[in-house]
């Protein structure tokens, strides 16, 4: 079925292309030019002829620059579209219900717009390309002919530039660099990078605004995880879980700028002095991922509406919807089906396979499907950069993964010094570590934060606490295995319970001995948490020092000496494959080593002499150090929680009325504490996702008690608006301070502050259409006087 629609669509594509070839001939005749041959020999190189002709026609016709890029690829009134293997009406019928489809639409229509932010751009440049580009530029000139060849570049000679630039055409060129792939020589192929971000502040990135792209939330890893959990759950004898991963040929290529903004992307052919437009998706713009993903999960959202029976009604009853999960271009199948004999494709992945390729062939074309990347079906399944094995619920990294990340770790430890470029390309291989050893993910992040703030040109020293990082990634990679790590790794509920105290003289303060007390505990207990079976053990302490609790949860601590415990826990987590979290116990509940840790001052040493009346110190027998093993190994989890302890059960009823009486008494209880109808709705949603993630059903409120929810809400009034604050109220402050005083000076500083670096954070601190965590901390502030003096 799929070749014959591929066949189809190709026919299509090919009409109109031919459509498109010859408006450009008809314009280059009336300009007395020769045609353009329709079939132009393929040497590997740029097609020369093609250059001259169409810089000619530009020059004689006075073309502009959206002019000459809608004409190059056939775009007129009747069909303005410039990608001709899309047709935004088929897309529109068949994306009902889609989230994105607006902006899908819109680009199909009419190719993808550039928003851009106003900053100081400079004049048209002529930026040099990166070496590795002008070093193999035979490799790169290969990659921008098969480009010209699908109409996804646009060249031109120098002649060009420098008219569209006195017309007042600002022609913004950006370098070309080049990147290993697959492992090639850069003198056989590589990847071409359109380094969009040079130069630094004044790029096209930079210029780009970023809240006008598209907003769309990544995918996660951990569904791959959830799905393999929910089938492993339903396996049976002759059951099986298999996968299979499809890959989207040249992805960001498929989507077209809108003639208006190819100005944006223009670049120097190396060892030549033509020049170009990148009519495509740049793999180098900000906005390149957003957008294509708009189009990748269109994919996965047709594959999701499918089933054996929507495909072939008359022979298959079976109605369960495929599961599809997108990765910017790779696309995942994973699904439980009967097993049959080697060789064989099960019924319902074959179905689910042919939707996926239909899929592909609906939204980007003909041209979509990257048959050397699509991959049999599996118990196995190679996706992502790890191996799923399936029918196991477990996950490996590959081992020449391993390898590579511990060759690039060890060199980096090693020199001590390291470029931006070597940073990146480290974390590019722990990233895989960080999924099958979470524990790693916190530090994984400073790291990143150290590569994100370093100058991209520039060798640079490896702070103390990033070597430290890295040498608890060479221990990680040294003493963990990453062969089969149970999928539930990814997990969340709690087994083992411990409950530890707090009670500050830094560094080894208070808080740093409670921390030690825990990551202690779990050193030692350990490998007697590690089951058989490998699975993840979940283990939560309960502690009354609320750093150490967010220290543990975070793994991120200001304290060098609670950061390198943080290492060793997470060296724990990860070798012997636990999740180890921290809630925070007030010492009312947990009395006595409340009192006995903080012995030696009054009031607690009088209260502790009481507790401990007639104790005295003495050795455990050896045979009695372990037992509480049968108790752990009988008693339920959650014991400890106020709830039990007050004797009531921690989850709600599966009976729904039940489950109903209990929430209107929550309800009833919020609404006395002052909350408003709308924080009781957040609050009774988290109720019900607890429930559903943990338990496994869902709790709702019963017609009846929706309607006291619904009073509530009519008793709560309209929402009192806040008034912004304005510069206004800024001169106000100001002309009632005297700047004699010093503290009215510092009252003034602090209110430029908060009000530009806080009130109006939107303006700097968003990714996408969500702000960012931001603060400031006093380290980064300082005060100058008008001579760029540092004042006390």
């Amino acid at each position: 079925m799929t070749h014959q629609v591929a066949q189809h669509l190709s026919t299509r594509l090919q009409l109109h292309l031919r459509i498109a070839h010859e408006r450009i001939n008809i314009a280059l005749r009336e300009a007395r030019l020769p045609a353009l041959s329709a079939h132009p020999p393929d040497s590997g190189d740029l097609d020369e002829a093609k250059i001259e002709r169409i810089s000619q026609l530009v020059l004689r016709q006075k073309l502009t620059p959206e002019a000459t890029v809608r004409l190059l690829r056939g775009q007129c009134v009747a069909d303005p579209r410039p990608n001709k293997a899309l047709f935004p009406a088929e897309l529109e019928r068949i994306l009902q219900g889609y989230p994105h489809r607006a902006d899908l639409l819109a680009v199909a229509a009419a190719g993808f717009a550039i928003p851009t932010r106003s900053i100081a751009l400079p004049p048209p440049s002529r930026q040099k390309n990166h070496k590795s580009a002008e070093a193999h530029g035979a490799t790169v000139r290969k990659h921008l002919a098969d480009g010209q060849a699908r109409n996804e570049y646009a060249f031109f000679t120098q002649g060009v530039l420098d008219a569209w630039s006195a017309a007042g055409h600002n022609i913004h060129l950006s370098p070309l660099g080049l990147v290993p792939k697959n492992d090639a020589s850069l003198n056989v192929d590589g990847r071409v990078i359109h380094d969009l971000s040079a130069p630094a502040g004044l790029s096209v990135n930079d210029a780009t605004d970023k809240d006008l792209l598209p907003d769309v939330r990544w995918r996660r890893i951990t569904e791959v995880a959830s799905r393999i959990i929910a089938l492993h759950l339903r396996l049976t004898d002759d059951m099986t879980i298999v996968g299979m991963a499809g890959d989207v040929k040249s992805a960001f290529r498929h989507l077209r700028v809108a003639a208006a903004d190819a100005h944006w992307l223009g670049a120097q052919v190396p060892g030549s002095s033509h020049w170009g437009l990148d009519l495509s998706g740049p793999f180098g713009w900000c906005g390149s991922p957003p957008y294509y993903v708009v189009f990748g999960r269109a994919i996965s959202h047709l594959v999701s509406q499918e089933s054996p029976h929507s495909l072939n009604p008359w022979r298959d009853q079976d109605t369960e919807p495929f599961w599809t999960l997108e990765w910017m271009d790779d696309h995942i199948l994973i699904e439980l089906v009967s097993r049959t004999p080697d060789g064989v494709v099960p019924i319902r992945a074959s179905a689910a396979e042919t939707s996926l390729r239909l899929a592909m062939l609906a939204i980007l074309g003909p041209t979509s499907i990257n048959e050397k990347k699509f991959k049999a079906w599996s118990s196995d399944l190679h996706a992502l950069g790890l191996i799923w094995h399936l029918n196991d619920a477990a996950v490996s990294m590959p081992p020449g993964k391993v390898e590579k990340a511990k060759h690039r770790v060890d060199a980096l430890v090693h020199k001590g010094t390291a470029r931006k470029t070597d940073l990146l390309q480290a974390l590019g291989s722990l990233r895989h570590v960080c999924s099958c050893a979470p524990a790693a993910r916190a530090f994984y992040q400073r790291l990143h934060n150290v590569a994100v703030r370093a100058d991209k040109y520039k060798t640079f020293r490896l702070p103390p606490t990033a070597l430290r990082d890295l040498e608890l990634f060479q221990a990680i990679l040294a003493q963990a295995d990453f062969a089969r790590v149970p999928a539930a790794i990814f997990d969340r509920s709690s087994e083992p319970d411990l409950h530890l105290d707090a009670s500050a003289q830094p560094p080894f303060s208070i808080n740093v001995r409670e921390h030690l007390s825990l990551c202690l505990a779990v050193s030692i207990w350990a490998p007697l948490w590690a089951v058989d079976n490998r699975a993840t053990v979940h283990v939560h302490g309960w502690i009354d020092n609320a750093s150490s609790v967010a220290w543990t949860n975070k793994l991120a601590a200001e304290s060098v000496f609670a950061q390198e415990l943080n290492r060793r826990l997470a060296l724990a987590q990860a070798v012997h494959r636990l999740h180890v979290t921290a809630g925070h116990m007030e010492g009312a509940r947990n009395t006595m080593a409340y009192h006995g840790s903080r012995s030696l001052e009054e009031p607690h040493r009088s209260a502790w002499r009481r507790l401990a009346t007639g104790w005295q110190a003495w050795e455990v027998p050896a045979h009695l150090r372990f037992m509480y093993r049968q108790s752990s190994a009988t008693s339920k989890t959650l014991h400890w929680p106020r709830a039990r302890e007050e004797g009531y059960h921690p989850w709600l009823s599966p009976d729904q009325r039940e489950q109903s009486n209990g929430l209107i008494n929550y309800v009833l209880y919020l609404r006395d504490q002052g909350n408003s109808a709308g924080t009781i709705r957040s609050k009774l949603c988290g109720v019900a996702w607890h429930h559903q993630v943990h338990r496994g059903y869902n709790v709702a409120l019963e017609p009846d008690h929706q309607l006291v929810l619904r009073g509530i809400e009519r008793t709560d009034g309209p929402a009192q608006r806040k008034e912004p604050v304005s510069i206004g109220m800024l001169w106000q402050m100001r002309a009632g301070l005297d700047f004699n005083v010093p503290q009215q000076r510092s009252l003034w500083g602090a209110a430029l502050l908060g009000f530009f670096f806080l009130l109006r954070k939107s303006e700097y601190l968003h990714e996408g259409a969500r702000p960012a965590m931001h603060g400031i901390r006093v380290k980064d502030v300082r005060f100058t006087t008008r001579f760029e003096t540092l004042e006390d």
